[in-house]
């Protein structure tokens, strides 16, 4: 079985998985980086959040 395989012309080699994505839109990848980087620091966050 193969996997679905998009081509970002980025080498897969250096630049695997999120990270090539990454390197292929960077206008894209600072915002997403700091999101990430607020919610993964943010106080409480690896708790769960209760649903209603």
């Amino acid at each position: 079985m193969s996997m679905a395989h998009i081509d970002l012309g980025v080498d897969e080699k250096r630049f695997p998985g999120i990270i090539g994505l990454m390197q292929y839109r960077p206008e894209t990848a600072k915002p997403l980086s700091d999101l990430a980087e607020v919610l993964l620091r943010a106080p409480n966050s690896s708790r769960p959040v209760s649903g209603s």
